[in-house]
């Protein structure tokens, strides 16, 4: 089943560019007053959605218990099973039999099997791979307005919920384009030193209500979270006891509502009016 709401209709932009053709408008050399008219007809006789990376909002929580974020883990669009969703690329995930990459979607946080494991250094505890960065990619059945993204983690100790990560996103079946690389690595406490524990909820929203429209992939890229004694190495909030750091992740989640598409009749309705309001103005002009 889908994430139930009520379709977003998609941004409409003062101007477009015929696909595959982005350095050519469609409208050259017309007069600044009918620009807007003929420019908003053109995007919709074309049927193109107009999307571009906004100001994405960050909202980073933790909390030192493990399991305070679990109630958070809902039915969305890149869970495992949802008609919305149509491919989940992943490696494979460090201690797995303990842990699994299927645990990335599958809806729960409840036990270890439910959560996947990514590290930054392999001291023969991971697994071929798996050393950070690390991407998951979600391919999508169709195109979605995406308002929300979640990332869920957390663990015992040795900080291993923090988070630092990356999100790309692919619009239309297009290639994937950077939205930012979000932090959430607070420390609960020093390694090794009993309250070192804890966990993290990262949701990234956008202040028009959409982050981007027609999404029909979504990426993230997972990174060491701290790279306090360097980018391939353990960092001091997760070190000692033979820690190979990294992010502990719970659950991974995107809301939203399928892209509204004009009908061709609305479209061309819309076309024929814009079309006579220019008219007009050239009439009044003369």
């Amino acid at each position: 089943m889908e994430e139930p709401g009520t379709p977003l209709l998609p941004p409409v932009h003062d101007s477009c560019a015929v696909a595959g053709n982005s350095d050519k408008p469609i409208i050259k050399m017309i007069p600044s007053h009918n620009k807007l008219s003929l420019s908003l007809a053109g995007c919709l006789l074309a049927g193109l959605t107009a999307t571009s990376p906004g100001a994405i909002v960050q909202n980073s929580q933790s909390n030192a218990d493990t399991s305070f974020f679990n109630g958070n883990v809902t039915l969305n669009l890149i869970q495992n099973g949802q008609s919305s969703l149509s491919s989940v690329t992943a490696p494979m995930s460090a201690l797995n039999g303990t842990f699994s990459a299927a645990g990335l979607n599958d809806g729960s946080a409840a036990g270890n099997g439910n959560k996947c494991y990514y590290t930054v250094f392999d001291n023969g505890l991971g697994a071929s791979g798996v050393i950070m960065p690390d991407t998951i990619t979600f391919q999508l059945s169709s195109g979605y307005d995406i308002t929300s993204l979640q990332v869920l983690s957390g663990w015992g100790d040795h900080n291993l919920g923090e988070q630092a990560f990356q999100v790309l996103l692919s619009i239309n079946g297009g290639a994937f384009t950077d939205y930012g690389t979000y932090n959430n690595n607070t420390s609960m406490g020093t390694p090794g030193g009993g309250s070192d524990h804890g966990s993290y909820l990262t949701t990234l929203t956008d202040g028009t209500g959409i982050i981007a429209s027609d999404v029909t992939g979504i990426q993230f890229v997972f990174m060491n979270p701290d790279t306090s004694n360097g980018a391939g190495s353990v960092g001091a909030s997760q070190a000692g006891g033979g820690s190979t750091g990294g992010t502990l992740i719970y659950e991974l989640q995107a809301f939203g509502t399928p892209t509204t598409v004009p009908e061709p009749t609305s479209v061309a309705l819309l076309g024929l009016a814009a079309a006579g309001l220019l008219a007009g103005r050239r009439r009044l002009a003369r």
